[in-house]
């Protein structure tokens, strides 16, 4: 049951991230800024990872960075709505997002 709801709420979060950065592709609103809400957040916390002070476990790789796709769609969703203006400060919440996810997840058991 729970394995249902987890691959059901990963896949709308992909679909909505996606779809939000094709439907901002196709109005000619896409900004380097929503490419790097993408990316960024992710290399930034996977650096904080590897070299980090916190003492992290494999089991962390795996479900702070699946708990970063839901942040990185809402984030995105959040974007369409808004004017092209405020890419900049979404892309800093999506990077504040992944140092927070890296800091408030103690290390997890093996």
């Amino acid at each position: 049951m729970y394995t249902l709801l987890f691959w059901t709420a990963l896949g709308l979060s992909i679909a909505v991230g996606g779809g939000t950065l094709v439907a901002l592709g196709r109005s000619g609103r896409m900004l380097p800024w929503d490419f790097g809400l993408v990316v960024v957040p992710g290399i930034v916390w996977f650096v904080f990872l590897v070299t980090g002070p916190l003492p992290k476990t494999l089991s962390n790789f795996a479900v702070e960075f699946i708990a970063l796709i839901p942040v990185t769609a809402a984030l995105l969703g959040l974007r369409w709505k808004a004017p092209n203006k405020m890419a900049r400060a979404i892309f800093g919440c999506g990077i504040v997002a992944a140092l927070l996810l890296y800091a408030l997840v103690p290390a997890l058991p093996e």
